[in-house]
C-alpha cells in the first residue's frame, strides 16, 4: 500500500460528539497526529458553510462542503465551485410555495430560508 497523503472526515457524529455536541480531545490529538506525519486534514460535510459552527480548535487542511458542490482549502483558496443554476432555485422556490415546510438555500455563502 502506498503512503496516505490525506483523510477526509465528516462532522456530525464522526468528528463532532452526538452526545456533548463537541470534539473530544481524543479526536483533536489523532488529527494533529496526522498532520504532524504530514498527512493532510480534510473536512467532507453536506453542510452548507453558515452551517459549519462546531469544529471549534480543529486543525483541518480544507473543506468539501454543500456535498462537494463548494470545495477550498483552510486558506480560502477555492478548489471547486458549483453553485445551483438560477432556474433550479426558481424552480424550488415555486415547488416551496405549495409545501408548508422551511427550506434553506444557501448561494455564495449567504443563506436564505423560505
Amino acid at each position: 500500500m502506498g503512503k496516505i497523503k490525506a483523510v477526509f472526515f465528516d462532522i456530525d457524529g464522526t468528528l463532532v460528539s452526538f452526545k456533548t455536541h463537541r470534539i473530544p480531545q481524543s479526536t483533536l490529538d489523532a488529527v494533529a497526529a496526522l498532520r504532524s506525519r504530514g498527512i493532510k486534514v480534510y473536512i467532507a460535510t453536506g453542510r452548507p458553510v453558515p452551517f459549519i459552527d462546531n469544529l471549534g480548535e480543529l486543525e483541518y487542511d480544507g473543506m468539501i462542503t454543500v456535498t462537494g458542490a463548494h470545495c477550498f482549502t483552510r486558506g480560502g483558496e477555492i478548489i471547486f465551485h458549483r453553485p445551483v443554476s438560477t432556474g433550479s432555485v426558481e424552480r424550488v422556490v415555486v415547488s416551496h410555495s405549495r409545501f408548508s415546510e422551511s427550506s434553506n438555500i444557501d448561494f455564495e455563502n449567504i443563506l436564505f430560508t423560505l
